[in-house]
């Protein structure tokens, strides 16, 4: 058994909002309030935007018994899917909700309550607290059962390759939603167990990470993507001192990297991982293009995959991404198998495509893909989506032209006012080709 909060201080910040100190102690109060009104069930959607209710949202269903369904963000899939998966499930939330018929418990926490140490819960390690869902951007959401042990010791890893020391007291800031599986584990987990607090609000756009960095006490870490730290660089806001940068989602151009820590003078340290592991390795990718795997995972080969394993995992988990082992613990991240291409013999990345793409001055964001026919082993053409200014398609394909191949430079290059990102930064496969098609 384990204690709800690991190392209780009732006078330790858990969380702010608007610059409000929330102390472990109110935060206690909060979640056993709110566990006795609850409904009665089994299975509890959680949807909370606000990053405080959340946490006190999935540690309420925890006393109340419940098991927690993490959406990979609000709108993956319809909340039917989930009446049709679970027995009657029912939804948490703090705001506009999505259309359904599923019942819902709206909630509101801010503190000021008190309790006692002696009130404090414990809970199963090995107990099944949450279902966490992939994004669903290359197919349909998958779920995987998060047990508390596995967030414990993912918090744990995570603090030892930031270098947080126990109760190091940092507080994050992140761009990401708290049900995405980077999402608690940056802004839920190490609030539990490693004595960090987190800032309630979801900033996305640069004078909100301002403002949010500017109400958060120092020392400060920024949880991002790389789509929200290219906007960071390239806007003229002026940031508040930040202590740490993580970046997870998709890869990080090594250009990107350098002008961000140069730029918001803090280093960057890059996460890579799944929902159904957890975060697996880490890399300062400015200094170091290999991934060091956390050191209580291994990574074994099979045939031409890798497998995660450790203790805390069910099961080994299968790698959706090619690898190459450069030593006991560390690798080369090299794409998607599904990822690679081949074009008239020729083989390349298409991540690798679009970080190219990315780095041409004028483009804001953009990517390459595979249009609606095409195949992973034998791409007839290609297509680019591109937001930007002051460029045209012909620029942008001759600057390509002098980058790459030109067998992989795409046929298709069509300017938009904006890609169909997710919360998370990741562009759903569906809604791209969905794109192209109307632009022809």
């Amino acid at each position: 058994m384990a204690e709800l909060i690991r190392g209780f201080q009732a006078d330790r910040v858990i969380a702010l909002r608007k610059g409000v100190a929330i102390t472990q102690v109110e935060f206690l109060a909060d979640a056993l309030a709110g566990a006795a009104a609850l409904p009665d069930a089994a299975f509890a959607i959680n949807l909370c935007e606000d990053r405080y209710n959340f946490l006190v949202a999935f540690a309420a269903a925890i006393i109340r018994g419940q098991t927690s369904l993490f959406p990979g963000s609000p709108a993956t899939g319809s909340l039917e899917s989930f009446a049709a998966a679970y027995p009657s499930p029912y939804v948490i939330h703090d705001g506009s909700l999505p259309a359904g018929t599923l019942p819902t418990h709206a909630v509101r926490f801010s503190g000021g309550g008190q309790a006692m140490r002696g009130d404090l819960p414990k809970v199963d390690v090995e107990r099944i607290v949450a279902h966490a869902f992939s994004s669903g951007s290359t197919g349909t959401p998958q779920a995987t059962l998060k047990s508390w042990k596995s967030l414990m010791v993912g918090a744990d890893a995570l603090a030892r390759r930031a270098g947080w020391p126990d109760g190091h007291g940092t507080t994050v800031v992140a761009t990401v939603p708290s049900g995405h599986s980077y999402g608690y584990e940056t802004t839920i987990a190490p609030q539990l167990f490693g004595g960090a607090a987190m800032e309630a609000s979801r900033p996305l756009f640069p004078a909100d990470v301002r403002a949010a960095l500017a109400k958060t006490p120092s020392p400060r870490c920024l949880v991002t993507t790389p789509v929200h730290l290219r906007a960071l660089v390239l806007s003229s806001t002026e940031f508040p001192p930040i202590d740490l940068i993580m970046c997870a989602t998709a890869p990080l151009s090594l250009d990107l990297a350098r002008k961000a820590e140069q730029r918001l003078g803090a280093s960057i340290l890059e996460i890579y991982g799944c929902t159904e592991s957890g975060f697996i390795a880490t890399r300062r990718p400015v200094t170091d293009s290999d991934w060091q795997v956390r050191d209580d995972m291994r990574l074994r080969p099979e045939g031409d995959r890798h497998f995660v394993e450790a203790s805390f995992l069910e099961r080994p988990v299968p790698l959706a991404d090619v690898i190459e082992m450069s030593g006991p613990d560390r690798f080369q991240l090299m794409g998607r198998s599904a990822d690679i291409v081949n074009i008239a013999g020729k083989k390349t990345s298409l991540s690798g495509l679009s970080r190219t793409l990315l780095e041409i001055d004028g483009v804001q964001d953009g990517i390459v893909f595979v249009p609606e026919g095409g195949n992973g082993t034998e791409v007839q053409r290609l297509t680019a989506l591109v937001v930007a200014t002051g460029t045209t398609q012909d620029e942008i394909r001759q600057q390509l032209r002098q980058r790459i191949d030109p067998a992989f430079v795409p046929r298709q290059i069509i300017l938009v006012p904006e890609l169909p990102r997710n919360a998370t930064g990741k562009l759903p496969m569906e809604r791209l080709r969905a794109m192209a098609a109307r632009a022809d």
